[in-house]
């Protein structure tokens, strides 16, 4: 009897640890794997079912040591036997499992129709990318032209002279204000141009100082003060030394 050398520990990184997934008979000598079998097996990557590897497990017969191996199917969830062995007819479907059956369709088919649409979504995204920098170009021309104001360069020269001088006369305007007020030059305060918001801010300043300097807080006391004397502080039909003091009687 051949020795059983699924017992040994794997002394490799490529021999794992698994079990049989359904019960299969030897070919050579009819000896029957159950399902659940544990035992080492020589772990190699075989392919790829679209991003999902395909291992293939490798191990001996514990009766006659012939070679037999399985390999896993991502396509149906579930593994196939690849030399050595037969399954029984209880071999596990994908409905004891409780998986999806996917159709039965090759690898090429699946790849084939995965490129077509790769491609499909790689010609929307080359249009997207055109029309983004169409947009870009059209928006830079326009700014183009808008800065250039049309006409000629001796026009656009003579244009651009004229909104300096402009600029010029602003400054030397705020200049002179400057020194009218007494302030230096050289003294880091410069006055800047008037606005709508400096109007309106001094108006409303203007306007609260009116109403505040307009009547003193000591002329109002004054006046309270003249009103309550000038009246009586008894109200008509009061009694007066214990009597009541009648309308229209001096």
């Amino acid at each position: 009897m051949a020795p059983d050398f699924s017992s040994r520990k794997p002394q490799c990184n490529n021999v794992v640890r698994v079990e049989m997934p359904f019960t299969t008979r030897c070919l050579s000598c009819s000896r029957s794997l159950a399902r659940g079998l544990r035992f080492n097996a020589q772990k190699t990557h075989c392919g790829n079912y679209l991003t999902s590897p395909i291992y293939t497990f490798s191990f001996s017969c514990p009766t006659c040591s012939s070679p037999l191996a399985f390999a896993t199917d991502p396509a149906h969830r579930s593994y196939r036997i690849v030399t050595g062995m037969v399954a029984f007819a209880n071999k596990t479907t994908v409905e004891e499992v409780e998986t999806l059956s996917l159709p039965n369709h090759s690898i090429y088919e699946v790849q084939e129709a995965r490129d077509a649409m790769q491609q499909l979504e790689d010609e929307k995204e080359d249009k997207r990318k055109a029309t983004e920098a169409k947009s870009r170009l059209e928006a830079l021309v326009q700014r183009n032209e808008d800065t250039a104001g049309g006409g000629n360069d001796i026009e656009r020269n003579r244009a651009l002279r004229s909104v300096h001088r402009e600029g010029r006369r602003e400054r030397d305007a705020l200049q002179e204000a400057t020194r009218a007020l007494g302030w230096d030059d050289d003294g880091g305060v410069k006055l800047l141009p008037a606005s709508d918001e400096d109007t309106r801010r001094a108006r409303a300043a203007m306007a609260v100082r009116a109403r505040v300097t307009k009547v003193s807080p000591a002329t109002a006391l004054r006046k309270r003060m003249s009103g309550a004397a000038s009246s009586s502080i008894f109200a008509p039909g009061v009694y007066d030394g214990g009597k009541k003091r009648s309308r229209g009687r001096t």
